[in-house]
């Protein structure tokens, strides 16, 4: 079973901190064994400084994946292949063990199509440029 942490509210970063004011404790979960891995994101918009490395410090049992979300909130439009390719970048750096993309399919029900080309420039630290 995998989780997607909440934190304090939708517009701040997602950290380990925000994650406890609202009750929640993944840290605990991945070390008690009843998670199987941990997805850092922001609620339903794209960021490309992901928080990422601090969870991983905090967290070793399981693996731990940035999320990239499918829309920028500036502007709700979903995102562009550069776009989704800058956030895979950020997070890898931040040495993700992966990448979870949120609601990838969703821009369908609008009449478009997914920027299914960036899944094979996304999914690994040696293929983003």
């Amino acid at each position: 079973m995998g989780v997607r942490p909440p934190t304090e509210n939708y517009d701040v970063p997602a950290t380990y901190q925000g994650s406890r004011k609202v009750g929640c404790d993944p840290v605990a979960w991945a070390r008690n064994g009843w998670i199987d891995f941990v997805t850092v994101s922001r609620f339903l918009s794209v960021t490309f400084d992901l928080p990422v490395a601090p969870w991983k410090k905090l967290i070793t049992e399981v693996p731990v994946y940035g999320c990239i979300e499918i829309v920028d909130k500036k502007n709700g439009v979903a995102l562009t292949p550069k776009q989704y390719r800058r956030a895979a970048q950020h997070i890898w750096s931040e040495k993700a063990d992966g990448i979870y993309l949120f609601n990838f399919l969703i821009t369908r029900e609008g009449s478009t199509e997914p920027a299914f080309e960036v899944l094979n420039q996304i999914g690994s630290p040696d293929v983003v440029e």
